[in-house]
């Protein structure tokens, strides 16, 4: 199942030359056990009957043999993965040699071709790290096709080493099957996928200009950038200080198109909230001030009703009605 390949363009096209490679790494249930499987589908050509054809490589890794620089570094190692038909049909005695090899957390510039920011390598490490079984798509111009490996490549020197073969990719996304796990699918622009994954909440296309707001430290390390100094390169010793609090408080970064960013000045902030006593001593204030407010207008409205009967000739406190005079 995981073989399946779509021709973009027929192998008599003068297009043909550009039918996307998928390169991958998924994890299948096999008896049970979840198997970590790196593979290589492509176009090959015709068959003996002129329709078109495929060739199709995996290899299983094993735990013990994985290289600490994760999977998409595997890949682009050339002595793993055959890419052309030998010609003979074998059952070979052993697989291929997996060479070893690490690498240093890096900046993501190869991001920054395609997506105009290299904070999407950080992007997709988050969304690794984070896991879940939702997927993350990546649309992409055609011609961008070859660069997709590296740029999960660059993701996955993001994540600490004991996290790197949890990333899960397929750079020609093209019907995997349901029981397969892919976390991070690449589709080119103007496919079935494409305009599928272009509804999708999680979705990067590299076709339109996104910006990235909120970003999160894995965007900052992305770009070369670690919290609270200027610039500092990710390869620096103080990387792994920053790497290790990414759990402690993760901040989820977010995108938005650039045509539906939000215009005008920023809100003005807020002032700080007071410490309570302070609060209680101002409350106190107030209703001082409000009780002499009202003690000294009914003194105001008393002393000009007692101003008035005087002037009248009337007694200012008086608490019977006075006999009318008689008539003369």
């Amino acid at each position: 199942a995981i073989s399946s390949y779509r021709h973009l363009f027929a192998p008599d096209s003068h297009q043909a030359s550009e039918n996307p490679v998928s390169l991958a790494h998924q994890r299948l249930n096999l008896g049970g056990q979840m198997v970590s499987v790196i593979s290589r589908v492509s176009a090959y050509g015709t068959d003996y009957t002129g329709r078109t054809n495929k060739i199709a490589h995996h290899v299983t890794i094993d735990p013990e043999e994985m290289p600490a620089a994760g999977p998409a570094w595997l890949i682009r190692q050339r002595s793993v993965l055959r890419s052309e038909w030998l010609g003979q049909c074998e059952t070979p005695a052993s697989g291929p040699t997996i060479p070893r090899g690490d690498q240093q957390p890096r900046i993501c510039p190869t991001w920054k071709s395609p997506a105009g920011d290299a904070g999407w390598g950080g992007v997709v490490a988050e969304a690794i790290a984070a896991g879940g079984v939702q997927p993350l798509w990546v649309i992409y111009p055609l011609h961008h096709r070859e660069q997709m490996v590296e740029l999960m490549d660059e993701s996955i020197s993001l994540l600490p080493s004991l996290q790197r073969w949890r990333a899960t990719f397929n750079t020609f996304a093209a019907n995997i099957p349901p029981d397969v796990e892919c976390k991070i699918r690449f589709v080119p622009v103007g496919t079935e996928e494409a305009r599928f994954a272009a509804t999708q909440e999680q979705a990067i296309d590299l076709t339109k200009h996104q910006s990235i707001t909120a970003a999160s430290r894995w965007v900052e390390h992305a770009r070369g950038l670690i919290r609270g100094e200027a610039t500092a390169s990710i390869s620096t010793g103080s990387f792994n200080a920053v790497q290790e609090n990414l759990d402690e408080q993760p901040v989820a970064s977010t995108w938005i198109n650039e045509n539906d960013a939000p215009q005008g000045p920023p809100p003005p902030p807020q002032p700080p909230a007071l410490p309570p006593e302070m609060i209680g001593d101002k409350k106190k204030k107030r209703q001082l001030i409000i009780g002499g407010a009202v003690f000294g207008v009914l003194f105001s409205l008393g002393a000009t009703w007692a101003v008035a009967r005087h002037m009248a000739g009337l007694p200012v406190f008086s608490f019977s009605v006075p006999e009318p005079p008689a008539p003369p």
